[in-house]
């Protein structure tokens, strides 16, 4: 489940439930609008701010640095957020 908490007018926390096992980390993609249709690419490094598909990539790490906060957003904007599991 995806959790939002501290909300402003242009930011939030974004959580989320830990996947089953231990997977290394997670990367979070972002779309306004609907959900992201990119699907990441094994042995593809991914950063912050890249594109994904028509989603941009808001998180890449690991659960320890959960919640993570997502700025500059766009007030009455919807947002919808993927969020995938790697090793």
């Amino acid at each position: 489940a995806i959790t939002f908490s501290n909300l402003t007018t242009t930011s939030y926390d974004v959580g989320f439930t830990a996947a089953a096992g231990a997977p290394t980390g997670y990367l979070v993609v972002r779309r306004t609008g609907a959900s992201p249709t990119g699907i990441p690419v094994d042995g593809t490094t991914y950063a912050v701010n890249a594109a994904l598909g028509d989603g941009t990539v808001e998180f890449v790490g690991a659960i320890g640095s959960i919640p993570f906060n997502d700025a500059s957003l766009t007030q009455n904007t919807e947002y919808f957020y993927d969020v995938f599991a790697y090793n």
